[in-house]
C-alpha cells in the first residue's frame, strides 16, 4: 500500500472520516489496512475516472456513499464460500467486497 500513500495525499480531508462513520453505521468492523485499501480505491477510482469515464460520480466525497458504502451495504447478504463478480464496470461491487471480506474471493 505504500505506493498509494501519495495518492491518499490528494483526497479530501473530510473523506475518511466520512467512510469510517458510514462503515460504523453499517455495523461493518475493517482493520487499518482494509480501511487504506477503500481509501485507496478511492483516491484511485476518483483520478481514473477523470481519464476514462468509469462513472458518473465525480465528486470523490459522494463516490464514499454512492460506491463504497453502497457496495459494503451488500456484505451481510453474501453467502457462500466463493464470490464471483462479473462485469463490474469499475469493480464495484467486487473490489469492495473483496477488501472487506478477502476470504470471499
Amino acid at each position: 500500500m505504500s505506493s498509494l500513500n501519495p495518492l491518499l495525499k490528494t483526497l479530501p480531508a473530510s473523506v475518511a472520516p466520512r467512510l469510517d462513520q458510514g462503515l460504523s453505521q453499517l455495523g461493518i468492523p475493517v482493520d487499518d489496512h482494509q480501511r487504506q485499501q477503500l481509501l485507496g480505491l478511492l483516491a484511485l477510482l476518483h483520478k481514473w475516472n477523470r481519464a476514462y469515464n468509469l462513472t458518473a460520480v465525480r465528486d470523490v466525497e459522494d463516490m464514499v456513499s454512492r460506491h463504497v458504502l453502497d457496495s459494503a451495504a451488500v456484505l451481510p447478504y453474501v453467502q457462500g464460500p466463493r464470490l464471483l463478480d462479473v462485469g463490474a464496470g469499475p469493480g464495484l461491487p467486487g473490489i469492495v467486497l473483496a477488501i472487506l471480506a478477502p476470504s470471499l474471493m
